[in-house]
């Protein structure tokens, strides 16, 4: 699991890649926010290197359904902005320590973080997101090489997809709108989550 965790971060980092080519201008962010997020990534990823793999899996597991429940239990932060606040700080560095940690489902919970403290739509948060992964992405990435949990081989071939998904979802996102952004996140975590449970 610590080995699959690190791996997953090369296609990650090349689908967020992709994806923020794509929206360009949209997916500015703040030296600050840049700051924070990577900050919160290295202390989430100076974390998982040392978790025993088992225990990994089921934190991820747990995890999952968690990030279910919160999505099922606050649509509405999808759709609503709210005014710039000083919570998104704390909120961004617990949310990229998360990513850091186990990556999984991170969309569900950055998406609304900046809907509700950053004053921005969903689909606008969405191509926030994009630039806050990568930066999560990086730093993890170099964490997890330096402790020796990533496979070259299978991160490569992740990245090959990674990458497609990356630049269709964009263009996905911005021709279907927030509503379906949510739609997605929502599924896309309920089957990560029903496969961590029941492992084919």
């Amino acid at each position: 699991a610590t080995v699959a965790n690190g791996s997953n971060r090369v296609a990650v980092l090349v689908q967020s890649l992709g994806a923020w080519a794509t929206f360009r201008g949209e997916a500015a962010v703040s030296a600050p926010e840049a700051a924070v997020t990577v900050t919160g990534a290295l202390a989430g990823a100076s974390l998982a290197v040392v978790v025993p793999p088992e225990a990994l899996e089921t934190v991820l597991a747990v995890a999952m359904l968690a990030l279910v429940g919160f999505a099922l239990a606050r649509p509405a932060s999808f759709a609503e902005p709210g005014p710039p606040s000083r919570w998104r700080w704390p909120g961004l560095f617990l949310v990229a320590a998360y990513g850091g940690f186990a990556q999984a489902g991170i969309g569900l919970l950055l998406v609304p973080l900046l809907v509700r403290t950053a004053g921005v739509d969903a689909e606008r948060a969405n191509a926030k997101m994009v630039v806050l992964v990568a930066l999560v992405s990086v730093q993890s990435l170099l964490t997890f090489l330096a402790a020796g949990q990533v496979d070259g081989a299978v991160g490569g071939a992740l990245a090959v997809g990674g990458l497609l998904g990356g630049v269709a979802g964009a263009r996905l996102t911005s021709w279907l709108g927030p509503v379906w952004v949510w739609r997605v996140l929502l599924a896309m975590t309920v089957v990560t989550a029903a496969r961590a449970f029941w492992p084919a």
